[in-house]
């Protein structure tokens, strides 16, 4: 991979964007995998500590924080992560 490559690819959908640490394959999310999702409601309604962390490199590289939701984030991160 070479400066300029793209990273991914957008689809055609409502404003906004979710990012965030993926483990493996399939879509899996780190947040999901550490059980640090809303069990009762849309997963993305409150903040998780995995969700925190990729906000925390993504504004390291210039990009804008992620949006916390009021109560969150939830969860701790494992070692190893920003």
């Amino acid at each position: 991979m070479t400066a300029g490559d793209p990273l991914g690819q957008m689809f055609q959908g409502p404003d906004g964007i979710e990012t965030g640490w993926s483990v493996g394959t399939g879509g899996t999310t780190l947040a999901a995998s550490l059980a640090q999702q809303d069990p009762v409601g849309n997963p993305g309604d409150w903040s998780s500590a995995a969700g925190a962390s990729a906000s925390r490199l993504l504004q390291s590289l210039g990009a804008p924080p992620g949006v916390m939701q009021p109560g969150g984030p939830h969860g701790t991160m494992p070692a190893g992560y920003p």
